[in-house]
């Protein structure tokens, strides 16, 4: 089901013009769902997932958008897509990490410098 509304323009934080231009050329064809996700995507600083998507055919874009969400279904029981962007990007965080060095010194080597991608 994903973190996705019906109305393709409801988050009101987040400017259009600043989406990925195949996914704007994509939004007459997308479902509103799935226009949705990707758009929330964009808004987790996801947007490179949509990358030469203007070369790309509807089928092709549209294969994608269905991807993402099954895998976003597939996450589910941890909260989903979204929630796992969210709280990588909360770990990888400098206050974060600070915050937790004391008792983590691991992280100083292996997770500095991170940053959550899907």
């Amino acid at each position: 089901s994903g973190p996705c509304g019906t109305d393709p323009f409801s988050v009101v934080s987040f400017d259009d013009t600043d989406l990925p231009r195949g996914l704007k050329f994509s939004m007459k064809f997308l479902t509103p769902e799935q226009f949705e996700f990707c758009r929330t995507l964009c808004e987790l600083g996801q947007d490179h997932l949509f990358d030469g998507w203007e070369n790309m055919d509807k089928q092709e874009r549209l294969a994608l958008a269905e991807q993402l969400i099954s895998i976003d279904d597939e996450m589910e029981k941890v909260g989903g897509l979204e929630n796992y962007i969210v709280n990588a990007q909360k770990m990888l965080s400098p206050k974060y990490y600070d915050a937790q060095r004391k008792g983590m010194q691991l992280m100083n080597s292996t997770l500095r410098g991170w940053s959550p991608s899907v």
